[in-house]
């Protein structure tokens, strides 16, 4: 019989075995007072992207 931490060690060793998902690079657009999540964008990102994000967000949110 195995013991709490014998079982413990063995699922620790399963799940490290595991085929682990490829991280996405992506970003977070916030507003400029930093409470307002915008938008996420994948892959590599410059800065012309974040700011044409955080206009394009803006525009689609602001009151007409």
């Amino acid at each position: 019989m195995q013991t709490p931490a014998d079982a413990h060690d063995e699922k620790r060793q399963r799940n490290r075995s595991r085929k682990k998902k490829p991280r996405r690079n992506r970003t977070a657009i916030w507003s400029h007072d930093g409470t307002t999540l915008l938008a996420v964008l994948e892959g590599h990102i410059t800065p012309d992207d974040i700011n044409a994000a955080r206009q394009l967000a803006l525009r689609a949110t602001a009151p007409q």
